[in-house]
C-alpha cells in the first residue's frame, strides 16, 4: 500500500529544518514535487520477533558516543524561525574528518520510513524505526550509511534538492547496538538530529502549546522530551551538557527537565 507522507525540509545554520528533515545551514525554499512515494519490501531477513513489554517510558540508549558530543539541540523549540519537534546532537571542533560519527540502534526496532534527499547538493539520509510499543524515533542528517542499511537506502527514489518526502518500508528489524551509520551532518557542519514519538497518546503540550497546536504534522503532538527516556546515564550526561544555539534550553516539551 502506498502511502504519501508530504514533508517540508527547512535549512539553517546549527541543525534543524521542518521536523520531517532539518539541517541548519542557510534558509532556503523548499520545491514542491508532486508525491509518487512506494513501499519496498525488506531485502535483509529479520533476525527475531520483537517482543517486549511496554511501560509508560521505554528506556533508550543515545543513538552516539558522549564523549564527543559538544551541545545538545532541545526537543520542542524555536530554531532558524521553525518549530522543531525533534532535537539532536552536536560534534564541534573535531578537527580533520569530523563528519565521522557513528551511530548506533538505540533500542531494538523496526525501520518503517526512509528517505534520501539532498542538501545544498550533499546527500543526506532520514530513517524512522517503530518499536513494539507504539513509539517511534527518527534519525535524521545521516552521511554514509552502513552496508545494511545502504542497500535499503539504494532502493529509495533518487536523492532530489530538498525533496524530503519518505517512503514506508515493510517492518526491517535493527537490534539495539547495531552500526546504521558511520557519518553524518554536512562539511563543516556535524550534527545528528534525533526526536521521539509515543503515538500511544498526545503530549501534554498538545493541549497547553500554541506552538504545538499550530505545527503542521502530527508528529509535534506525539514527540516528548527523549531525555526522560534515556537509561540513568545517558540522561545524567545529557542534561548536563550545554544547550546548542540561541534558543538554549528553552522547550515545549522538556519543561522539568
Amino acid at each position: 500500500m502506498r502511502k504519501i507522507i508530504f514533508l517540508l525540509l527547512a535549512l539553517v545554520i546549527a541543525c534543524g529544518g521542518s521536523e520531517e528533515s532539518s539541517s541548519e545551514i542557510n534558509t532556503t525554499t523548499t520545491t514542491t514535487i508532486a508525491p509518487t512515494t512506494t513501499t519496498i519490501a525488506p531485502t535483509t531477513t529479520t533476525t527475531q520477533s520483537i517482543n517486549i513489554d511496554c511501560p509508560e517510558k521505554l528506556l533508550f540508549d543515545t543513538p552516539v558516543d558522549l564523549n564527543l558530543v559538544t551541545s545538545i539541540l532541545y526537543p520542542g523549540q524555536i530554531r532558524g524561525n521553525y518549530f522543531k519537534p525533534h532535537g539532536g546532537f552536536r560534534f564541534d571542533g573535531l578537527g580533520d574528518n569530523n563528519n565521522k560519527i557513528s551511530v548506533k540502534i538505540p533500542i531494538d526496532s523496526s525501520l518503517v520510513l526512509g528517505s534520501r534527499y539532498l542538501s545544498f547538493g550533499e546527500v543526506q539520509y532520514m530513517f524512522e524505526f517503530n518499536t513494539a510499543c507504539n513509539v517511534n524515533y527518527r534519525l535524521d542528517h545521516l552521511r554514509v550509511l552502513s552496508p545494511k542499511l545502504q542497500e535499503i537506502a539504494d532502493k529509495l527514489p533518487d536523492p532530489k534538492e530538498g525533496d524530503t518526502r519518505t517512503t514506508n518500508l515493510e517492518n526491517i528489524e535493527f537490534l539495539k547496538g547495531e552500526e546504521i551509520a558511520t557519518e553524518v551532518g554536512f562539511l563543516n557542519n556535524v550534527f545528528v538530529d534525533f526526536g521521539v514519538y509515543d503515538y500511544r497518546k498526545e503530549n501534554e503540550a498538545s493541549k497547553t502549546s500554541e506552538l504545538v497546536k499550530s505545527f503542521e504534522y502530527k508528529i509535534g503532538k506525539h514527540a516528548v522530551c527523549w531525555f526522560d527516556w534515556l537509561n540513568p546515564n545517558d540522561e545524567e550526561i545529557v542534561k548536563n551538557l550545554p544547550p546548542s544555539g540561541n534558543d538554549g534550553n528553552s522547550s515545549e516539551y522538556c519543561k522539568n527537565s
